[in-house]
């Protein structure tokens, strides 16, 4: 489970890069200065900047196993350099924004992470035991293979299928049969990022990818150890030996489709008093159209091979539910890393403001259709306290007219009561409530 969690944690920390790569830079921000905060908008062109450098440069993205780190320069611009230097003109032609893919390109060139654990070699390791008389199934097979034998004479082949059937109807023999699964090159393609309204409106920044079928992204190596009777140096052995589907057969996953939801909220800490953003992955669902194991086109081996798939569960819907169960939790792991890349793409704390900001909520806009959705931060001042001064007058009748009112901050003292003063007045105010967004 560690190692396999390793290649999810290495898919993660790629994911998080390009949420930094993302979420920083003014290029992509729509900030509206308020007196109270900022409103610091995100639209989906940021993502669209990020996926079309990667279509250009990285397609498919590969990630290799026994890799120890994640090179943006090697990785996601592979395609894109000449002689050492990024090639911009490339990634800025056929793009919608060539001044967000510049950016979006010079921010993963940076990227230089070291992963946890180098990406697995080994992905899976089952041993399985069996008795003979479990393998009655197999006799149509012998039986067939038997009768090709057309250089022997008829009761040499009716001798030959007596003892297959004594054999494999009686419990002498056992089969323990090993397999390994080993990590070839793994391709994803269509990696894209977008902002959603998930269940019950959760704000969600969604994550999907499609794992490339070109080549198989793994090998499975099948060795079978044959005892029959005590011994595996015997005629049965020698009978039986040519059903152990032995040696390497190519996996292939095809359709694979990974979509991970992250939902976003903001929580204040306690210890700073400061707003955070807290990323949880709501759900990680993976889907497979079909899964293919190589055979080598003999019988009974693939046969029996296909008997293993079986005892194993390597069915699409196996296979899917299981990568599913796998992928939450490293998924879940890497949450508070993405909290922490989307705060700090935020800029609250520029030196050259003397306004500081903490971040108090966010919020998901879907209304404007597929590919608009927008998400919305909004922060408050901390260097002032603010309230809002309902607008209005008393009007002739004597009844109070409202007004527009308006937000006024002032470097006010902590109260010390259950209300604040309001310098030039007689009148003070509870506490003041952090904007909702």
């Amino acid at each position: 489970m560690r190692r396999r969690s390793a290649l999810l944690r290495a898919l993660l920390a790629l994911a998080a890069a390009l949420c930094l790569s993302a979420c920083s830079g003014a290029v992509w921000q729509q900030r509206v200065e308020t007196p109270v905060g900022d409103d610091i908008t995100y639209d989906e062109k940021v993502f669209r900047d990020i996926e079309h450098v990667i279509d250009v440069c990285a397609t498919p993205l590969t990630l290799q196993p026994g890799q120890t780190r994640l090179n943006g320069s090697d990785t996601l611009l592979a395609d894109c350099k000449t002689g050492g230097a990024i090639d911009f003109a490339r990634i800025e032609r056929g793009s919608a924004n060539p001044a967000g893919a510049r950016a979006a390109a010079t921010i993963m060139s940076v990227i230089n992470a070291e992963l946890p654990q180098p990406i697995p070699a080994r992905l899976l390791s089952v041993e399985t035991t069996q008795q003979a008389q479990l393998l009655t199934w197999l006799i149509p097979m012998f039986q067939r293979q038997v009768d090709g034998m057309d250089d022997l004479p008829s009761f040499a082949r009716d001798a030959i299928m007596q003892v297959v059937r004594s054999l494999l109807g009686g419990a002498g023999c056992t089969f323990k049969t090993n397999v390994n699964v080993t990590l070839n090159a793994l391709n994803f393609t269509s990696i894209q990022f977008s902002w959603e309204r998930g269940a019950r409106g959760a704000r969600v920044l969604r994550l999907t990818a499609d794992l490339d079928a070109a080549q198989p992204q793994a090998t499975a190596n099948i060795t079978t150890d044959l005892k029959c009777f005590g011994s595996n140096k015997n005629v049965a052995n020698s009978l039986l030996e040519s059903m152990a589907p032995d040696g390497p057969h190519a996996v292939t996953l095809r359709g694979g489709h990974i979509v991970v939801d992250y939902g976003l909220s903001v929580r204040v800490n306690p210890q700073s008093h400061r707003g955070e953003i807290a990323v949880n992955a709501n759900s990680v669902d993976f889907t497979l159209d079909s899964i293919s194991i190589e055979h080598f086109n003999k019988q009974p081996a693939d046969a029996f091979l296909d008997q293993k798939i079986a005892d194993l569960n390597l069915t699409a819907a196996g296979v899917a539910q299981k990568a599913a169960t796998l992928l939450k939790r490293p998924f879940a792991a890497a949450s508070p890393l993405l909290g922490n890349l989307l705060l700090a793409g935020l800029d609250l704390d520029q030196p050259e403001d003397t306004r500081r900001l903490t971040v108090v909520g966010v919020e998901v806009d879907t209304s404007a259709g597929a590919g608009a959705h927008t998400m919305r931060f909004a922060t408050m001042r901390t260097d002032k306290v603010c309230f809002f001064r309902p607008g209005g007058h008393i009007g002739p009748d004597g009844r109070f007219v409202p007004g527009e009112g308006e937000w006024v901050c002032g470097n006010f003292p902590p109260p010390k009561q259950a209300c604040t003063p309001i310098p030039g007045t007689r009148l003070c105010l509870p506490p003041p409530r952090l904007p909702r967004p």
